[in-house]
């Protein structure tokens, strides 16, 4: 086949646009998953903005009534605030390299339609769908973190935009962490993460009538907690040999610090160190520093899958809403591909969405950030 018609065919049958928005891209894979989907996932609006009403909705139970009464009408809950959303924009670009033109050509001279198709296909993946998914789980760890999203672009544009950020719910510990020499707080030898800041942000969760569902950390702060002497000693071992009772201490391991907070209640612990790659070096999604408490909300999102069903996604914090970007008819990520006959030969490719994370339950969310020493 010859490769101009092959990218025209490309074209003519859609595979681009029907992948632009494969519901489960957003979640990364197995070996790297994208952890802030399941909790604000991509749900499509028709509005670009609008008056969220739907903030921190708590449901009420059913009301007591005779048998032959009729059915008493409740609003099923209560709204304590409602917020301004206002999607933004975001857009990539890129186009098949000399050598990935050359490589299709070949694979189509032998005959590899089908290989070829599947590098194609491939390529629209890696360069035109997957920089939204990154950029969209970028903007959701700073809004559950920071209470606020950073929007920078390559015109000079920078914009901040904040969430509603309830007292108390994002701190820091009370003593700072010291010095290399002289380490204190979560990295010194006298004082307990646990008992000074983890346990007292939980009963402050719990007072509000929340319960903590996922605790959410880097390794980083895992290793930190896990060589702290105050946690240790929460797990350290008694023995009795020859007649001696002696204490077993060492570096707790991940699953002896899950032991711990589900010992009292608390979820165990995961880890989240994955990171995104820019032209300045790498950056985690999850500010390596952070303990964030995620609580129970009661809202449940559903994601069509098509022919795979339906995933059921349960104690969402909000959603990361997808807009209609601008001359398109309806919400989702456009796409759009040009063949170019000119040196290099190959195919152009550029996409856009508009949307933006929407947080609808911000005091179901609590992060203790640890600075290091310095």
């Amino acid at each position: 086949m010859d490769i101009l018609k092959f990218y025209a065919d490309l074209q003519a049958d859609g595979y681009f646009a029907r992948m632009m928005m494969n519901p489960i891209t957003q979640f990364g894979t197995t070996a790297e998953p994208f952890l802030g989907a399941s909790l604000l996932p991509e749900v499509l609006k028709d509005e670009n903005a609008y008056q969220e009403t739907q903030v921190r909705y708590r449901t009420t139970p059913a009301l007591d009534g005779s048998r032959y009464s009729p059915t008493q009408l409740d609003n099923s809950g209560y709204l304590v605030g409602s917020v301004k959303v206002e999607f933004g924009d975001t857009d990539i670009a890129s186009q098949i390299t000399a050598q990935e033109h050359d490589s299709l050509m070949k694979l189509l001279a032998r005959g590899g339609d089908v290989q070829a198709l599947a590098n194609a296909i491939q390529w629209a993946d890696r360069t035109l769908l997957r920089p939204h998914a990154i950029k969209n789980e970028i903007q959701r760890w700073q809004a559950i973190v920071d209470s606020q999203v950073v929007r920078r672009g390559s015109n000079g544009l920078i914009e901040t935009v904040n969430y509603q950020n309830p007292a108390g719910h994002r701190v820091t510990p009370a003593i700072g962490s010291g010095t290399l020499a002289a380490p204190t707080g979560w990295y010194g030898p006298n004082y307990d993460p646990f008992a000074q800041d983890i346990f007292p942000m939980a009963q402050k969760l719990a007072a509000k009538g929340y319960t903590i569902d996922r605790i959410i950390t880097s390794r980083g702060i895992a290793y930190v907690l896990a060589q702290n002497p105050k946690v240790v000693q929460r797990t350290s071992r008694v023995t009795i040999a020859g007649g001696e009772i002696s204490a077993v201490m060492g570096q707790v391991t991940l699953a002896e610090l899950s032991q711990i907070t589900v010992q009292d209640s608390l979820p165990p612990i995961e880890l989240y160190d994955r990171v995104y790659r820019t032209a300045s070096g790498a950056f985690p999604f999850l500010n390596k520093n952070a303990f964030v408490m995620v609580c129970s909300t009661g809202r449940d999102e559903s994601i069509d899958l098509g022919d795979d069903g339906v995933l059921q996604l349960t104690d969402t914090l909000g959603y990361y809403g997808i807009g209609r970007p601008a001359g398109a008819s309806s919400p989702g990520r456009v796409v759009y591909t040009e063949i170019s006959d000119r040196k290099p030969k190959g195919l152009f490719g550029e996409s856009y969405q508009t949307g933006f994370p929407v947080i609808t339950d911000p005091e179901a969310i609590a992060v203790i950030t640890v600075a290091p020493p310095v």
